[in-house]
């Protein structure tokens, strides 16, 4: 599991792991994230992506979310600039 796995899989944006789905339960957003994340995007940018990806698998948008996006695309960021070490 990487990195952006775990983070993700901490943070529980829909609170479906707190509610007893498996670790993995965000995986295909993950690797989306990782799939369409150039190194070059600002923090902006990466939270739009998130907030897009989680929306498109999902297809809820509880209250705060977006905002929720925005607020750890610079330590997501981090993670996925990283990776590409």
């Amino acid at each position: 599991m990487s990195a952006l796995h775990e983070y993700i899989a901490n943070w529980d944006p829909m609170n479906f792991i707190s509610e007893g789905a498996p670790r993995d339960e965000y995986n295909s957003e993950a690797e989306e994230i990782i799939r369409l994340f150039k190194h070059d995007m600002d923090e902006d940018q990466v939270g739009e992506l998130i907030y897009r990806v989680f929306l498109d698998f999902m297809e809820i948008d509880p209250k705060g979310f977006k905002e929720d996006c925005y607020k750890r695309a610079g330590e997501i960021k981090d993670l996925l600039n990283d990776r590409l070490k």
